[in-house]
């Protein structure tokens, strides 16, 4: 299957990064939609008038949620029957507990690459929800430094939603585009694989990993 390649990569321009991520919302369509115990979710919504693709985590009462930083592969089992597209945009988000990340995919419009924007809700008004909790709760253990220090992968830092205005939190980008071309050296990487291999590279540090499943599907 023919494969539309970055014209700049890793650098991406408004319309790439759309079909970058459009093309990821696809493959998990496709894949099942939805993990069931890992209680992860993608769905597109709008905001101020724009789509963007938005990925939700439940939180468990123990809230502990960053793991070793490996890919998950999830059982089939796992991936529920109903896969209609629109059911997937119904579905609430936080599980039983009610507590949720919500991770937004936005692009930045200084550095070219996708931001992972992010913020918490729904827990109680005694859980604190700083940077120090972020750093306890989501940011895996052996990239505290990293993340701290503004390493490889670039920091956690706060600021005003693009879309909302309202204070969130993100992984910096100063560092994406170098990391990037480190994992694919080549520069070989298509609009389909793009957003998988990034997510890779910048969720597992705050406690999103991309199954294995969903960057088989489809190839490249």
């Amino acid at each position: 299957m023919a494969t539309t390649r970055i014209k700049a990569f890793p650098a991406l321009g408004e319309e790439e990064f759309e079909g970058v991520w459009r093309a990821f919302w696809g493959r998990w369509v496709r894949w099942g939609g939805r993990m069931g115990d890992g209680g992860l979710e993608v769905r597109v919504e709008k905001k101020c008038g724009r789509e963007h693709l938005s990925i939700i985590r439940s939180l468990s009462p123990g809230i502990r949620q960053s793991g070793d930083g490996e890919q998950q592969d999830w059982d089939q089992d796992e991936i529920p029957e109903d896969r209609d597209e629109e059911a997937l945009l119904r579905a609430p988000p936080g599980g039983e507990s009610g507590a949720y990340v919500q991770y937004d995919v936005l692009l930045s419009p200084t550095y070219h690459v996708p931001v992972l924007w992010f913020s918490i809700h729904g827990l109680s008004g005694t859980q604190c929800k700083g940077l120090e909790w972020v750093y306890e709760n989501l940011v895996t253990p052996g990239m505290l430094d990293e993340v701290k220090g503004v390493g490889v992968l670039g920091g956690v830092g706060l600021g005003n939603h693009p879309l909302t205005d309202i204070p969130a939190y993100f992984v910096h980008p100063c560092n994406t585009a170098d990391a990037m071309r480190d994992v694919c050296a080549t520069g070989e990487v298509g609009v389909e694989r793009y957003l998988a291999i990034w997510l890779g590279l910048v969720g597992g540090c705050v406690g999103v990993w991309v199954p294995r499943g969903v960057m088989e599907e489809g190839g490249e």
